[in-house]
């Protein structure tokens, strides 16, 4: 499947992190500017405010913390940690996608995983898509499920593909492996027998 959506050869590094080029183009999708980067960080001026973005590693940085220092900046609402946690209740494993990881990376983009002890459309959207050939649900007519879109493709999670004309409507998702779970030695002896 050809991805019709690539920022411009900006690609996480096998770590699932970004150069300073790649914060800079990411920022930009979300209304920010980078300025004053330096080996340890680097500020993000947004329409709201100016925040201070520290680099996992010098020069390197996540795509959490990227869209975290974006969402702030621009006067978005910080979705908290504790609002990224899966009910008790829902099965989190079944689909075959690290749920906690799509979840922290949503709210980092100021986009609600869970509401009232279910996903919210948008997170359910992409968790379905895993299950329907990587058909997205309500994509051509719900903008929290495209902004979901955009951030998982964004990070690395995941590749798009837009519909024949180039629309949303059946436009469909390609997990990356980040997306999924780490396997032990142990899983892959288990799946051999």
């Amino acid at each position: 499947m050809e991805s019709r959506h690539v920022i411009k050869g900006v690609t996480p590094n096998a770590e699932g992190l970004f150069t300073l080029a790649g914060i800079r183009v990411l920022a930009k999708g979300r209304g920010c500017k980078v300025r004053a980067a330096k080996p340890t960080g680097c500020e993000i001026l947004g329409s709201f405010t100016t925040t201070i973005l520290v680099f996992n590693q010098p020069g390197l940085c996540s795509p959490r913390r990227i869209f975290a220092a974006c969402t702030i900046a621009t006067g978005r609402k910080l979705i908290s940690q504790r609002r990224c946690q899966a009910p008790a209740d829902l099965d989190t494993v079944s689909h075959g996608l690290v749920e906690s990881k799509l979840a922290e990376l949503l709210a980092a983009d100021g986009i609600e995983p869970y509401r009232a002890g279910r996903r919210t459309v948008a997170f359910e959207s992409l968790i379905r898509s895993e299950f329907a050939a990587g058909a997205i649900d309500f994509a051509g007519e719900n903008k929290h499920v495209k902004a979901a879109v955009r951030c998982v493709v964004d990070a690395g999670f995941a590749e798009r593909a837009l519909g024949p004309r180039g629309g949303w409507q059946q436009a469909r998702l390609t997990w990356s492996e980040r997306a999924r779970p780490e396997l032990s030695e142990s899983d892959l002896m288990s799946f051999l027998k």
